[in-house]
């Protein structure tokens, strides 16, 4: 982070330099701004902690943020203002960028902790799959996206099997992919697992990136495309299915 110092610094360097005309003529002469800023360059010190800064791996809009102005702007101060090489290509994201946003989605921080009781109403909003809340054998309640999940989530309770769901999501080259549960044995992740409904089919895409993720990850992916096996003796889809509205309406209180 900039020390104070640093950030008061720069603002007000910034300020004085756009009190300045910028517009150029034709002749190509320098504007008033351009002058001033080659009579009162930047504060050394000031100047060399921003670029030490930037260059360990700070992003744009982590400057930006500090110093509380846009990125475009940041982006355009740090090229044209103090003359700092700045990253391009394959080398604009960092290992210190990664580790930032990486700690920005863990926790509490993450877009999809307890979303469920935060946006109600989206949880709600009506899909092709019947979503809702389930009660696993530790008492835990769980959200799930589908029948075919609650079909798969009771096999696992029935069988002792350790698990969670959409708990992570997994990182590729340029992108992600969020399993539907994550199968563990002694507390260690052994694979993960995806229940194929018929979007999964009809969306190929999908089905190909949760394999080019996972192998990239080095997690093993398992993909169920028939639920029938899951079923209990005597047990079928509707049967299921009429049990799963009662369920999630009994699971909905705490």
């Amino acid at each position: 982070m900039l020390s104070q110092k640093t950030v008061k610094t720069i603002r007000e360097w910034r300020e004085n330099l756009l009190s300045k005309n910028g517009v150029v003529n034709q002749t190509r002469v320098p504007s008033e701004r351009q002058l001033w800023a080659k009579a009162n360059p930047l504060d050394p010190q000031a100047h060399k902690e921003l670029e030490d800064y930037y260059k360990n791996g700070t992003g744009y809009k982590i400057i930006a943020k500090e110093l509380g102005i846009s990125y475009t702007e940041t982006r355009n101060f740090l090229l044209k203002w103090t003359n700092t090489e700045t990253r391009k290509g394959t080398s604009v994201v960092t290992d210190e960028l990664r580790r930032r946003r990486s700690e920005n989605v863990k926790g509490e921080k993450s877009p999809f902790y307890n979303w469920v009781e935060r946006f109600p109403e989206r949880a709600e909003k009506q899909t092709k799959s019947i979503q809702g809340w389930y009660k696993n054998r530790n008492g835990e309640r769980v959200w799930l996206r589908s029948c075919l999940e609650f079909i798969y989530a009771k096999w696992l309770d029935r069988n002792e099997i350790e698990w969670k769901s959409e708990i992570q999501t997994l990182k590729g080259k340029n992108e992600t992919y969020r399993p539907d549960f994550f199968i563990y044995e002694n507390g260690k992740l052994v694979k993960v697992v995806e229940i194929k409904g018929n979007y999964f089919d009809n969306v190929d895409n999908r089905s190909k990136k949760a394999r080019r993720v996972c192998k990239r990850n080095g997690i093993k992916l398992e993909i169920i495309k028939d639920i029938s096996p899951y079923l209990l003796d005597g047990s079928y889809y509707h049967k299921e299915l009429k049990e799963w509205k009662q369920a999630k309406k009994q699971f909905a209180e705490k």
